[in-house]
């Protein structure tokens, strides 16, 4: 039993009514494939997030958000913007910007392809749990 240790309560949490998946008395079943499906599916769409810059320096991408587009159109410096004292600060925010924003960005689409690794995983082996139970 836990001890009352006073202060205030924590707050009730309401819920939205007719909430799907809240009502006890219903009985639910999860489509393995389905869940399986989708996260593959989510994996799939991470690929894009790979993709590489056309040939020849040409500015046309096939298309947006690779890591190769951001770290090439996004990489801008006091190179790029000039010698005169305040676009060289300037680029070197921007830099300084570039480098924070590009490794959360490849670091957000590891942590989600880890994740549609781990659903796949977990579907796996409520699979083999519920066969191996079976048996």
């Amino acid at each position: 039993m836990k001890e009352d240790v006073g202060g205030t309560p924590p707050p009730e949490v309401e819920l939205t009514p007719n909430w799907e998946g809240l009502d006890p008395d219903v009985e639910r079943y999860l489509e393995h494939d389905s869940v399986r499906d989708a996260a593959r599916g989510l994996r799939k769409e991470l690929s894009d997030f790979e993709g590489a810059a056309p040939g020849g320096g040409s500015a046309t991408w096939t298309g947006t958000g690779t890591f190769t587009q951001f770290e090439v159109l996004g990489n801008v410096g006091p190179r790029e913007t000039g010698a005169w004292e305040t676009a060289t600060y300037f680029g070197e925010n921007i830099a300084q910007a570039y480098e924070v924003m590009f490794t959360k960005y490849k670091e957000l689409v590891g942590r989600i392809e880890v994740l549609g690794i781990a659903i796949e995983k977990a579907v796996d082996n409520t699979d083999q749990g519920h066969k191996d139970s079976s048996a």
